[in-house]
């Protein structure tokens, strides 16, 4: 009996099982396939306090060179260096920028990985998480969780009461954290279905991109919906984000008048409760209203080290423009180099009319070596030709202290504005980052206007 045709979907992974297989016997030097990755999509995350912190992986294989892609909604992220070791059937997957590695074992016939992610948190300590990960397309948290109702009640989904939910959750939130003084706001978009992607702005910059889902949950005393059984389905929003340097995880239940309230764990130890509510109206204070010059240095007594560890003065000519950028930054910050992108395009754009740009990094160690090969990675990354200084630690109290500049460093990036005899005009706190859609774009349009006036007063 002739067999029927495959499906066109079938007949493509057929296909491109084919091509792979050859490149995978060429990867592994000739080592059993079970000893190298399945290229495609898998489900990765780590293990923290709060539960799991899920993430998209995708492996690839180019002739014998393999690639790695992170995942966070419309976010992907090239992995810089990504090495498999055939005979030991271990991958490593670094980040160096941020001082970032996954090191993991293959089991279950190369459909499983197990091993640790380390990130530098100081000169002394190290973040260390768990990590795993499985083969194939999965949804992003699992449902495990979910629980079943302990009554009669019919727990069938109704595509309709999701589709009212998610218009409910879809939208600006006023948000506020329980460590922070400052109000916040949430951004949220989310499917019919339930799938969810949004971010979080704060007054020091933005929690980028986070993607997860809203779910239908039944009380219960071991699972994200913790409150009284009352025969009710409850609904919840989680989102994620791992990106080499954060790892976020957002829980929280949402009801039909747009209350919402949870739980954010950050990496291995930080952990907070967050409340909120619908309100299209919500707004942060404005990023130029939250710090000011100080006076307490003058510019030109301001000296730090450059790369090459050589002393320099910001009042050195090398730094001189019509107008000058201050950049207060770290390496390690995802904040900062999402900055850096905008500040890559203000000087293709204001470079030749006499704009100068100078970062002052305040990066983890304080080990001049270290950190200046950290600061150039960064620019590195970012095609970022201008000058950058080593500043101090990230320590926010050491870095007002060491800055001297400021009333205080808020945030990392921190924007200085200052004009041709060094007056500083204008302070920027924190960064909006591209997640934020048009608070990003709002941004953008001011920093242009604030330069395009300190250039017209020349």
């Amino acid at each position: 009996m002739t067999q029927p045709p495959l499906p066109h979907s079938q007949l493509a992974t057929a296909l491109a099982g084919l091509l792979v297989t050859p490149l995978l016997a060429a990867s592994s030097g000739g080592a059993p396939l079970d000893r190298v990755p399945r290229p495609g999509p898998w489900r990765a995350w780590l293990e923290s306090p709060g539960g799991e912190i899920p993430f998209e992986l995708e492996f690839a294989l180019d002739a014998t060179s393999w690639r790695a892609t992170i995942g966070n909604g419309r976010e992907r992220i090239e992995v810089p260096e990504m090495s498999v070791d055939a005979e030991l059937a271990a991958v490593t997957l670094a980040l160096p920028h941020y001082d970032s590695r996954i090191e993991a074992q293959l089991s279950e016939g190369a459909t499983r990985l197990d091993g640790l992610w380390k990130k530098r948190r100081n000169a002394n300590e190290w973040v260390e998480m768990k990590f795993h990960a499985t083969a194939g397309a999965a949804k992003r948290f699992r449902d495990d969780v979910l629980h079943e109702p302990t009554n009669k009640v019919d727990p069938t989904p109704l595509a309709r009461e999701l589709a009212g939910m998610a218009e409910v959750a879809s939208g600006r939130f006023a948000i506020q954290f329980a460590s922070d003084a400052d109000p916040a706001v949430g951004l949220f978009e989310v499917t019919d279905d339930g799938r969810a992607t949004g971010t979080f702005l704060t007054t020091a910059g933005d929690y980028r991109y986070l993607a997860g889902s809203l779910d239908r949950g039944w009380p219960g005393d071991d699972g994200l919906v913790g409150c009284e059984d009352d025969g009710e389905p409850h609904y919840f929003l989680r989102l994620s984000c791992f990106d080499g340097a954060h790892a976020f995880l957002f829980t929280a239940e949402l009801d039909a008048n747009g209350a919402i309230g949870g739980s954010f764990w950050a990496a291995d130890r930080w952990h907070e409760t967050w409340t909120g509510r619908r309100d299209d109206s919500a707004t942060l204070p404005d990023g130029f209203a939250l710090s000011r010059a100080s006076g307490a240095v003058p510019l030109d007594e301001l000296t730090f080290l450059d790369l090459d560890g050589k002393a320099r003065r910001l009042t050195d000519p090398a730094f001189a423009g019509k107008v000058r950028l201050l950049q207060v930054f770290g390496s390690w910050c995802p904040n900062c180099h999402d900055a850096c992108d905008e500040l890559v395009r203000l000087q293709r754009e204001y470079g030749g009319r006499g704009l100068s740009i100078v970062g002052l990094a305040f990066e983890l160690t304080g080990e001049v070596a270290h950190d200046a090969e950290q600061v150039r990675r960064y620019a590195k990354r970012h095609g970022a030709t201008w000058p950058m200084l080593l500043a101090g630690t990230s320590d926010k109290q050491a870095a007002t202290a060491s800055l001297g500049l400021l009333d205080r460093v808020r945030a990392y990036p921190t924007t200085l504005f200052l004009d041709a005899k060094g007056a500083i005009r204008a302070v920027f706190t924190g960064f909006n980052g591209p997640a934020t859609g048009a608070a990003h774009d709002a941004q953008r349009d001011e920093f242009s206007r604030v330069l395009e006036n300190l250039l017209r007063e020349q």
